[in-house]
């Protein structure tokens, strides 16, 4: 388990909504924005941050209608976070 990885879920609401907005299939950031109701920016910035860190990969790379979903290591610190919180 990467502990800095789970810090950085840990560590922001945001990153946390929007990893568990692609655990059930992917989705593009307008559909993650409506789901969390977070602005679009705030969607924009959690998943690159998620990106860069290997917990979410783009599954096509058109400039409009992106899609994200999670990686097996994503789900992973979701199921430790949601174990932990149990």
């Amino acid at each position: 388990m990467d502990w800095e990885k789970i810090s950085l879920v840990t560590r922001s609401q945001r990153r946390k909504e929007v990893l568990r907005s692609v655990e059930v299939g992917p989705k593009t950031p307008s559909t993650i924005r409506d789901q969390t109701g977070r602005h679009f920016s705030e969607v924009s910035e959690a998943l690159n941050e998620l990106l860069n860190a290997g917990l979410v990969i783009r599954l096509n790379e058109d400039t409009k209608g992106r899609y994200y979903d999670i990686t097996e290591e994503g789900s992973e610190i979701i199921e430790y976070i949601d174990s932990k919180s149990e």
